[in-house]
């Protein structure tokens, strides 16, 4: 039997016809937008700027060297304003060499002064070499320092093939001189070979500390140098430190500390012939009232200037004390071999050497004359 195929239903043209009238009605035509006249600006807010950067300092991939240019500079909306005129030091000044030198020595305490000439060279393939003689002197107080300096430069690969100092002040000779052949000879590390920045550091450092120096040997010589006037500075210590322990007179504290930060203050004011005769002393030694034998009891202040590698300068402060063998063995208490231990922790502190001096000095000779 064969199989009857499906018959297809036929839709009525009628029936669809009015499903497109339904749909064409259901419809309605949008309605036209206003014009766009009639629609009020909106304001733009303006960014702070407060906001981009805190969004770049969380976003950690900005801070990378291979971040994009525009996270790592974020918009800076330009302020309206006048515009402002350039700084002094934007373009360059022109200016001669002896206007220029003031502001090169604005920040050492000397005086740079010096000559080149050209070294005739023996064939064609020797670089050209230059030669620069330096003179070193302080410029205040004039004259309490003075070095030379011998510099042979490469003019082509601006390298130092050689560096000499003929002549350095005798009284530097014992600390700074050693520092120097360190630099000048050719075993230092290549760091320090022929360092000239290095070298002349040092001699500035080493002199500001000398400067200090001399002027506490000095106020030690004129307060502490003769026996009266030892025993009045003993005086006024000891009665300072039992009105400070009893907090009668706050003022006396006040005049104190102001006495001290003024000797500090007056080291750059001070004459060539004051400085001259400490200037390059490491010690100095203060006679002990009252002692049986002078010249055997004493306290002996050691002050050495040292250098690391970079010739930053540091002071090494000390205390000595030579007394007679029968004075430790009738220090019961060992006030005597505290005095040291006391004088290093007031240098190392804020005290300074010349409190330290004074505070040991008094407590040796109350010692000594009970």
């Amino acid at each position: 039997m064969e199989e009857s195929a499906p018959k297809r239903r036929r839709t009525s043209p009628r029936l669809s016809n009015q499903d497109d009238s339904d749909n064409n009605q259901s419809t309605t035509p949008p309605e036209p937008p206003p014009p766009r006249s009639l629609i009020p600006p909106e304001k733009e807010v303006r960014k702070d700027a407060a906001e981009d950067w805190f969004d770049l300092a969380m976003n950690p991939a900005s801070w990378l060297s291979f971040a994009s240019l525009g996270n790592t500079q974020p918009f800076m909306p330009k302020q309206q304003g006048e515009d402002l005129p350039a700084p002094v030091s934007h373009h360059p000044i022109k200016m001669t060499v002896s206007e220029e030198l003031p502001y090169l020595q604005a920040f050492t305490p000397f005086e740079l002064s010096g000559t080149t000439h050209m070294l005739s060279r023996e064939d064609a393939d020797t670089p050209l070499l230059r030669k620069h003689n330096i003179v070193i002197r302080s410029s205040q107080p004039a004259g309490l320092f003075m070095a030379k300096i011998d510099m042979t430069v490469d003019t082509e690969k601006l390298q130092i093939k050689e560096l000499t100092v003929p002549r350095l002040d005798p009284a530097a000779a014992a600390e700074l001189g050693p520092f120097i052949e360190k630099i000048t000879n050719d075993d230092s590390n290549i760091h320090m070979r022929r360092n000239v920045s290095i070298m002349t550091w040092a001699m500035a450092e080493w002199y500001r500390i000398a400067v200090e120096r001399a002027h506490v040997w000095h106020l030690l010589d004129s307060e502490l140098g003769d026996k009266d006037k030892l025993i009045q500075s003993v005086a006024k210590i000891r009665t300072r430190r039992k009105k400070r322990r009893r907090k009668d007179d706050d003022d006396t504290q006040s005049q104190e500390t102001d006495g001290i930060s003024g000797d500090k203050d007056r080291t750059e004011n001070q004459s060539r012939s004051v400085l001259l005769p400490h200037f390059g002393r490491t010690t100095y030694e203060i006679p002990i009232p009252d002692a049986v034998d002078e010249a055997i009891s004493c306290l002996r202040i050691h002050w050495r200037i040292e250098f690391d590698w970079t010739g930053e300068a540091r002071s090494k402060v000390g205390l000595m004390i030579g007394m007679p063998g029968r004075w430790r063995q009738g220090d019961d208490r060992g006030s005597l071999a505290a005095a040291s231990k006391v004088f290093e922790r007031l240098v190392q502190g804020s005290e300074g050497p010349m409190t330290a001096v004074r505070t040991v000095v008094a407590l040796l000779a109350g010692d000594v004359s009970s």
